[in-house]
């Protein structure tokens, strides 16, 4: 809260004093005018009391006077004009601004919740305003005494040539002025004032004895209590005007600055002008602007009497206001400076005098009101003070701004004034020297001598005048009062009681009863203020309110208003704080004085006490209420004041109101606007802004800044006032357009002049100014290595997608691309870790990505910034000549600087306007220029801006440089339409010259900039990085330009977007080097390497215009071999040469196929190059290119494949045969009639040890399938010796045709890759990328012999199931018939694969549905986990023998010659896994091991040719050894002769035995112990302990055997 200088008390105290006029001969102004002063200045900074003095009250009691200060003025003098009077307190407002100094030194910071504000400590001004007004402005009043002059001192010099005369004199003067003069000032407080004589003396010139001479015959003629010999001037004059001060008088203060009269004219005008326009004239004037804000209603002209009316002294010290007339009748001022007759046109009616001698009478006096006629044709009018009470004009309270003087009567005529005159009066006399500084021959001890004087007038004189007078007025009251009231009153009821009617002891007014200056009333009232004066409270307190009751009755408003103003005032000032502060006296009293008395003047005065008294009481409520009733719109200047004092008592509450603060704050900011006062405005919209900033109150906010703004531009104050603006433009801006483009216009040349200013000051030289608008989201900043711009190819051609702008970025497909690059480097460098200083490579820096590094751009190659602009306004903005600001560090990396090794290089910069470093900086770095940008109303905008360095070295990327301008209102239309139609500019291709610019950039602009200083993520690793916030780096914006490296462009021909599931297409794809390097070491890596292939050099070489290439068909089945490709997923690309030269290009062709499953699949590739020549900086690059297939449903393979079963004698293998089954369908649907049908042209099978041929089908059957069919083929399968190549392992191909054309050679490209791939690395396994680490699918190559010592339980697990694989491949090859939109039919062609892995298990190209395990129930108890060795499956274990009976199937028999027919029969074994086995064979129909067999019920097998069926044991059975253990070796036969015989004929089923294998127990042994394979598969066999375990195996088919009698 703003605190006063003064307290409540001191400030009434010093407000109120007695008033002593002055009269002073002309030698005594002379002599005091050795000091550049008058008398009056010269002894006021001395009238207030340092020493207590005492004054006895009626009853004889002593009271104290402190610090009484006594209020000394001229008597000529007149209270100023209106003009005068307002340009008084103008200029007291506007002097009393804060001086300039810290911040912290000038605010107290004031947190109120979330606010934090910050107040000025003082309010200097409103002080100023208020002794202003109390002392000089305001007026006296004839219903107090208190302005009225109470002595009158008198002043003659001993220089004078008979001073006791010119005393008398004097005296009659004083005399004539107050009764013989009709002049309603001064105001004499009665008929009988005190007079005091003073004698000045001067010490230098004058003679001392004379001097003493004089001051007797005074203290014998006037009394001791009424003289004074003063001496003065004890330095002499040439002193003073050789050396100015001396070191004495220069070290001590000035005491008369602020006492100073000061001369103020009417045609003064520079602070208080109030006329001027805005900024803008209006839309139709964009370039020039005025340069001033109107900010209130111009003041009138005044011509030149007024200027030389209006020529009067204006005095610091009290002068209360004007008074009213003492009657109805007022004495027209008349001055006795007589006026030329030229000079009386001039005069009008707001002219006043500036003073009157005591020489001249006004002799014509103005006929009393109630003889004066009322019509207003009456040639004699009455002339009112417009702050009397008996104004009426119109019901305005009068005021300081419409104050008007009281104009001469037409009834005589004035003379123009006289030069000398005027100067003898108003100013100061002529000196023959001009003086600087006042007081130059006063020494320290004359200032004493000052002092003591007012002492003792003070003491000895008035005080005791006073004193006497207080006496006499209360015994006359006390001895009249009684009397009179009681006639009066007794005639008032004898006659009704009617004031109105009575005008013998009064008279009516505006304001009510008017009292004749002798009547009781009024003497109660000097008895009152008398003691108000000399500070006895108690008794001015009852005397007023005993004064007001009386008033009251009478109906004297103005009295009654008064009386209760200073009855309050006077308890305030008892300092007694039980009782309480009469705050309805104070409200009654302004209430009487602004509504009934219309008196503004007397208001003002009664609401300053008022608030004063209340504010030291903490009721700042009340105050603030009481301040903002006072306002109106009479006074600019006084509602301004008070409205900030009451914004001050909000924020001063028990509980702050801050908002009411700032709203009323806003309240005097605009009526100081009003007024003038531009300074004060400011500060309070400043302090306003404080509560309103950044709270949602945007209108509130927009308002607050404009003003501030305007405010600031008027005071000089470029910086203050641009920053306002830029606050309208930069946030969410709710005003309309045409109000928004009125911002943009001001803030533009606003933002113009500071440019000018500073550059016209040598500030900021060579630097760009940071613009506002448009704002850019600076975390959508992007910086491409590379250009953005793709030249526009032939149709069916497209670019490598690489990295652009529009890609949406994800973490996962960072890492997919990391993963690729990481591979590629691995097999580029040999090596199975990354090299040390490896990174991956990344060509796109946004916020997403890891900014911690520099990129690294190449020479020659663009670099292109994205920046996202974003325009809040909803008016366009026009952004011209638009380019990035960069710094540039020349480096040499692969030379070294021999010549200066220690030299630094020199910093490069864009920055500027040399044309010579304009020029340099083109030449290091070509830099993109755009000519125009529009950016239409609330509209986001990506531009895009490109570098191209032209040397290596390190660069920075500061900003975007542009200038911001606006179109025309009248234009925005246009402006639209040229902005869409010029959208070409963006191209960063586009020249940067331009010849012309559009139309629409004719509205102001301004060149600046605005950074890009992104800021890195914030770090959150360390404790100490957690517990505070700091940020890392983020780099993205300095680049390292690299030498010269290679480029890779990359073109596909004719690539597919959809394709069926196993389509094969061929495609062209062209390799250009468009760098300045040769490339090597091309390669392509990829997730999905079973997506492409690019064949080997030697298929390059045979490339043929099909998709597979043929051979002539041969009718018998041949078989290819192949070679087992390396299975890796990064693909060489074959060069010529290896190498591809700076400005080559290479086409190559590339099989695409198609996905198995139908979909959406995304494919992604990475092409991997190096430069021939090494490079430290950049040691390879990267080109991506990222494609999405969608994928139809074609056709599905099933298949199975069972050993072939034989009973032919002298059969020793039975496995070499296998019986696949092979049904293809159509997965088409019916209704897509886009495809009519698929013809199977070729099924081909991969194996090492397999050759199909042809079992149902013929060999020119042609396989046709239409949609929802299938088709149903059974092969046959003969095994063959496993092949051997020269260079590793290598498999067969063999071919089923049946196409009539020609044989499809399935072993080359593009057929057996994609089988590789087919059976190829998982995803999981992509660490395996190398030749010596590629593994080989076990369907491919068959597993070795039993030759290595070094086992593991997964090759012991393989040995077993060795005898169910089958490691073979078909591939299905076909072809479909397509019908297109436009009706042609094209064919396309594919192929599929099937693998068989497992004897009699169902294989198919789809994947199998697996129906829902139940899931266990969930146990809260962990239990403890049991290690279970993995076994074979029991359908492994079941097949590990396959066993056949070769017998006779017929035989005939004579039953009756031998009644035994004897059967002999051959039971065929053979070990079909790799490892030795012990078999048991049963021949017993109840099977002792049965209990300890394999449970066959849910396996496949056992529904063939069931077993188990009883036997007739009567009829049928084995003979010999009928349960027998025998071992065979691994891939070995073992024929074992039974017999059996039958008693009859009939037909037996051989089948009833049971062949089981003892399962095979395999043993883990310790770590680092080599085992045979023996040692780890083991069993055991029966004891008394345990039983073997053994496995039933399955049998091919039933044996049958017919057994007939001879003799039938």
């Amino acid at each position: 809260m703003a605190q006063c200088a003064q307290s409540a008390q001191e400030f009434i105290q010093n407000a109120f004093g007695p008033m002593v006029a002055v009269l002073c001969s002309h030698d005594a102004e002379v002599l005091c005018q050795k000091n550049n002063l008058t008398f009056v200045e010269m002894v006021r900074p001395f009238c207030k009391l340092t020493t207590e003095a005492h004054i006895r009250d009626p009853a004889g009691q002593v009271h104290s006077v402190r610090n009484l200060r006594i209020i000394v003025n001229e008597m000529n003098m007149q209270p100023p004009s209106p003009t005068i009077a307002r340009k008084i307190t103008n200029e007291a407002v506007s002097n009393a601004q804060l001086p300039q100094v810290a911040e912290g030194n000038r605010t107290n910071v004031l947190s109120v919740g979330n606010y934090d504000l910050q107040i000025s400590p003082s309010t200097p001004w409103f002080e100023a305003y208020r002794d202003s007004f109390l002392h000089t402005v305001q007026i006296p009043s004839d219903h107090e005494f208190l302005k009225h002059f109470v002595a009158c001192m008198l002043v003659v010099s001993t220089s004078h040539a008979d001073p006791m005369d010119q005393f008398i004199k004097l005296s009659q003067q004083q005399n004539q002025h107050q009764f013989n003069s009709k002049t309603s000032y001064p105001k004499w407080f009665n008929n009988n004032i005190f007079k005091y004589y003073v004698l000045l003396h001067d010490q230098v010139e004058g003679d001392e004895e004379q001097a003493e001479g004089l001051y007797k015959s005074m203290k014998n003629s006037f009394g001791t209590h009424a003289c004074y010999l003063l001496k003065i001037n004890s330095r002499p004059l040439h002193t003073t005007e050789t050396a100015a001060f001396t070191s004495e008088q220069g070290s001590l203060p000035d005491p008369w600055s602020q006492f100073i009269n000061k001369k103020i004219d009417d045609k003064e005008q520079s602070d208080m002008d109030l006329t001027g326009t805005s900024l803008t004239e209006g839309p139709s004037q964009t370039e020039a602007f005025p340069g001033k804000v109107s900010e209130g209603e111009p003041e009138p002209a005044m011509n030149s009497s007024q200027s030389v009316s209006s020529l009067t002294r204006v005095e610091s010290e009290p002068v209360f206001g004007r008074p009213e007339r003492e009657e109805a009748s007022l004495i027209r001022v008349e001055s006795a400076i007589e006026m030329a007759a030229s000079d009386v046109d001039n005069i009008d009616d707001n002219s006043v005098s500036a003073g009157m001698p005591p020489q001249v009478e006004n002799k014509e006096v103005l006929p009393p009101q109630s003889t004066q006629p009322t019509s207003a044709t009456t040639p004699t009018q009455v002339f009112t003070h417009p702050l009397s009470p008996e104004n009426e004009d119109g019901g305005r309270s009068g005021s300081i701004d419409e104050l008007t003087p009281p104009p001469p009567t037409s009834a005589t005529q004035t003379t123009a004034p006289n030069v000398s005159m005027m100067n003898k009066l108003n100013q100061r006399p002529p000196s023959n020297k001009p003086i600087d500084g006042h007081g130059a021959c006063l020494t320290p001890n004359d200032r004493d001598r000052l002092r003591v004087f007012i002492h003792e007038f003070t003491v000895k004189g008035l005080l005791g005048y006073m004193e006497r007078q207080i006496r006499i007025l209360s015994e006359q009251l006390q001895s009249r009062k009684g009397f009179q009231r009681s006639l009066f009153s007794a005639t008032k009821r004898f006659f009704g009681g009617s004031k109105q009617g009575s005008q013998s002891a009064q008279t009516q007014s505006s304001a009510g009863v008017k009292y004749p200056l002798e009547s009781p009333e009024l003497q109660m009232r000097r008895l009152a203020d008398l003691a108000f004066l000399v500070q006895n409270y108690d008794l001015a307190y009852q005397s007023y309110h005993s004064a007001k009751r009386e008033y009251n009755n009478d109906n004297a408003w103005m009295y009654f208003a008064g009386a209760l103003e200073m009855a309050a005032v006077s308890l305030f000032m008892q300092s007694n704080p039980q009782k309480a502060f009469p705050t309805h006296y104070m409200e009654s009293a302004i209430t009487t004085y602004q509504g009934t008395c219309k008196n503004a003047q007397f208001a003002t005065r009664a609401t300053l006490l008022s608030t004063e008294a209340l504010k030291a009481r903490s009721m700042y409520a009340d105050a603030a209420m009481q301040f903002i009733r006072m306002t109106s719109e009479d006074s600019d200047l006084r509602s301004a004041v008070l409205l900030e004092q009451a914004a001050h008592c909000f924020i001063n509450m028990k509980q702050p109101m801050v908002r009411k603060y700032a709203f009323h704050m806003i309240l005097s900011g605009h009526r100081y606007s009003k007024a003038g006062q531009r300074k004060h405005a400011l500060r309070s919209y400043s302090q306003a802004l404080q509560v309103y900033k950044g709270k949602g109150w945007t209108l509130a906010e927009d308002h607050i800044n404009f003003t501030i703004g305007r405010q600031s531009f008027n005071l000089k104050q470029l910086d203050n006032a641009t920053a306002a603006f830029k606050h309208l433009l930069t946030n969410d801006s709710r005003q309309t357009p045409p109000q928004q483009a009125a911002f943009l216009r001001e803030y533009l040349f606003v933002f113009k002049q500071q440019l000018i200013s500073a550059a016209n000051e040598g500030l900021q030289v060579g630097i760009l100014p940071q613009l506002p608008l448009p704002v850019i989201d600076k975390t959508a900043t992007q910086v491409l290595l590379g250009s953005a711009i793709r030249v526009q190819l032939p149709a069916g051609k497209v670019f490598a997608s690489s990295v652009n702008f529009d890609q949406t970025f994800r973490p996962e497909d960072v890492e997919k691309w990391k993963d690729l690059e990481d591979i590629a480097v691995k097999v580029s460098s040999k090596q199975n870790s990354l090299p040390y200083n490896y990174r991956p490579t990344v060509q796109l820096f946004s916020q997403q990505t890891n900014n911690g590094y520099n990129p690294v751009a190449v020479i020659g190659e663009s670099i292109t910034l994205e920046v996202k602009f974003v325009n809040p306004l909803k008016i366009p903005l026009v952004l011209t000549d638009m380019t990035i600001i960069w710094k540039f560090l020349p480096m040499k990396y692969l030379v070294e600087n021999d010549e200066n090794p220690g030299q630094q290089p020199a910093m490069i910069s864009n920055e500027g306007d040399s044309g010579v470093k304009m020029s340099l900086a083109d030449t290091v770095v070509e830099t993109q220029i755009i000519p125009t940008f529009i950016l239409n109303g609330n509209e986001n905008k990506i531009v895009q801006l490109t570098v191209t360095p032209h040397q290596t070295g390190e660069m920075h990327i500061m900003g975007v440089a542009y200038s911001l301008g606006t179109t025309p209102p009248t234009n925005t239309q246009q402006a639209v339409m040229d902005s869409n139609r010029d959208s070409q500019s963006n191209n960063p291709l586009q020249s940067k010259n331009m010849a012309k610019k559009p139309s629409y950039v004719s509205g102001i602009s301004v060149k600046g900039r605005q950074d890009l200083d992104v800021q890195g993520p914030r770090l959150n690793t360390s404790k100490t990085e957690r517990a505070g916030i700091v940020y890392g780096p983020d780099r993205r914006l300095d680049p390292i330009i690299a030498p010269p490296m290679p480029l890779l462009q990359v073109i596909f021909s004719n690539f597919p977007t959809s394709m069926l599931c196993g389509e094969v297409q061929q495609i062209t794809v062209e390799f250009t080097n468009i760098g300045k390097c040769a490339l090597s070491k091309l390669c392509v890596s990829s997730k999905n390497p079973e997506f492409f292939t690019f064949g080997l050099i030697t298929d390059l070489k045979e490339a043929t215009q099909h998709v597979y290439r043929t051979v002539p068909k041969d009718e018998q089945e041949r078989a290819y071999r192949c070679s087992v490709s390396e299975l890796s997923c990064v693909t060489e690309i074959a060069l010529p040469d290896r190498v591809l030269p700076p400005g080559a290009s290479v086409s190559l062709p590339m099989w695409l196929r198609g996905p198995e499953t139908s979909g959406r699949h995304e494919v992604n590739l990475l092409f991997y190059y190096e430069p021939v020549e090494e490079n430290d900086i950049m040691r390879h690059r990267v080109l991506r290119h990222s494609v999405v297939l969608d994928t139809s449903n074609s056709i599905s393979l099933r298949t199975t494949a069972k050993r072939g079963s034989s009973s032919q004698p002298n059969c020793q293998t039975t496995d070499d045969t296998l019986l696949v089954s092979l049904e293809v369908e159509n997965m088409n649907q019916v209704h897509d009639a886009t495809i009519t049908e698929f013809s199977i042209e070729q099924v081909s099978c991969v194996s090492k040890q397999w050759l199909l041929t042809h079992l149902s089908t013929s060999r020119k059957s042609d396989v046709k399938i239409n949609p929802r069919e299938g088709c149903l083929m059974c092969l046959k399968a003969q095994k063959c010796k496993a092949v051997q190549g020269d260079f590793g392992e290598e498999v067969l191909f063999t071919n089923v045709v049946f196409s009539q054309d020609q044989e499809i050679d399935s072993s080359r490209t593009p057929c057996s890759d994609f089988y590789f791939w087919s059976k190829g690395l998982p995803p999981s396994a992509l660490s395996l990328f190398t030749k010596s680490s590629a593994s080989t699918p076990k369907d491919i190559l068959t597993p070795d012999t039993d030759t290595d010592t070094s086992f593991s339980m997964e090759d012991s697990k393989a040995k077993l199931e060795s005898a169910v694989d089958v490691g073979m491949t078909l591939i299905v090859l076909w072809k479909a018939f397509v019908v297109g939109d436009d009706g042609n039919c094209s064919v396309i062609c594919g192929q599929h694969h099937v693998p068989i892995s497992v004897i009699e298990q169902l294989e198919s190209s789809q994947p199998l549905s697996k129906p829902l395990e139940q899931q266990p129930p969930i146990k809260f108890i962990k239990q403890v986990e049991t290690y279970r060795d993995e076994e074979p499956s029991v359908q492994t274990l079941s097949q590990l023998v396959q066993y056949s009976l070769e017998f006779t199937q017929t035989i005939n028999h004579f039953f009756q010659k031998s009644r035994l027919c004897l059967l002999p029969v051959k039971l065929h074994l053979h070990n079909c896994c790799q490892v030795k086995l012990e078999v048991v064979v049963n021949l017993q129909n109840n099977n002792p091991y049965d209990s300890y067999g394999a449970d066959l019920s849910n396996t496949e097998a056992a529904n063939y040719y069931s077993n188990n069926s009883p036997a007739s044991s009567t009829d049928f059975s084995w003979i010999s050894h009928t349960s027998f253990n025998v071992e065979i070796p691994a891939q070995q036969n073992l024929t074992v002769q039974l017999r059996a015989c039958v008693c009859k004929p009939g037909l037996f089923n051989l089948s009833h035995i049971s062949v089981c294998v003892v399962k095979p127990k395999i043993v883990v042994g310790g770590r680092g112990k080599r085992q045979s394979s023996q040692d780890l598969l083991d069993w055991d066999m029966p004891t008394e302990e345990e039983s073997p375990q053994l496995i039933r195996q399955r049998q091919d088919g039933p044996y049958l055997v017919t057994v007939n009698d001879a003799l039938s």
